[in-house]
């Protein structure tokens, strides 16, 4: 596979991203707290979350709405509209100084990896916790097409999966 394009600048240790269904492409920039929107030929469009965010550590975008979980102590999962306005912040992780990535189940629930808390955590879109699932260090996640959960753990060098069957998916 060839590489076409590459930047360099515009974003400062760059960890969770995502491309909306336009093409254009979001990146979570821990160090400078925001999340940096660029057009599909990597383009640089605007920032987002300025003076709202910590540490955001990933990006997702469901239902055109732009999730971001962020290393927070106050909240850790941020909501904002397509043009960069904060809707919502909720979610308070018990560790939530920790790495943390997210994921959306078939019913727009919020599955989050907490790498410090050693868990899997399902909320509602509302926040409310569903169920957690202990595990050693999560760090990427995501739902695959038999809307089984995937995780990643680095410190193990392994790869999970939680089959759809479980009562963590379907409660």
């Amino acid at each position: 596979m060839k590489k076409i394009k590459s930047v360099k600048g515009g974003v400062s240790v760059p960890l969770g991203l995502t491309a909306d269904t336009n093409g254009e492409v979001l990146v979570a920039d821990n160090k400078d707290n925001i999340i940096v929107v660029f057009s599909s030929d990597l383009e640089y469009i605007k920032e987002i979350g300025n003076s709202k965010l910590r540490h955001p550590r990933d990006v997702k975008i469901n239902n055109n709405k732009i999730f971001v979980a962020d290393k927070n102590e106050i909240n850790n999962i941020h909501i904002f509209s397509k043009s960069g306005d904060l809707l919502k912040s909720f979610i308070k992780l018990e560790h939530g100084v920790g790495s943390i990535f997210m994921c959306f189940d078939i019913n727009n629930n919020i599955i989050i990896s907490d790498y410090f808390g050693k868990l899997i955590n399902k909320f509602t879109k509302d926040g409310q916790l569903i169920h957690k699932i202990k595990c050693n260090n999560p760090t990427g996640i995501v739902v695959n097409d038999n809307f089984d959960i995937i995780s990643a753990s680095s410190d193990d060098d392994v790869i999970n999966i939680y089959y759809h069957s479980s009562l963590f998916l379907y409660s």
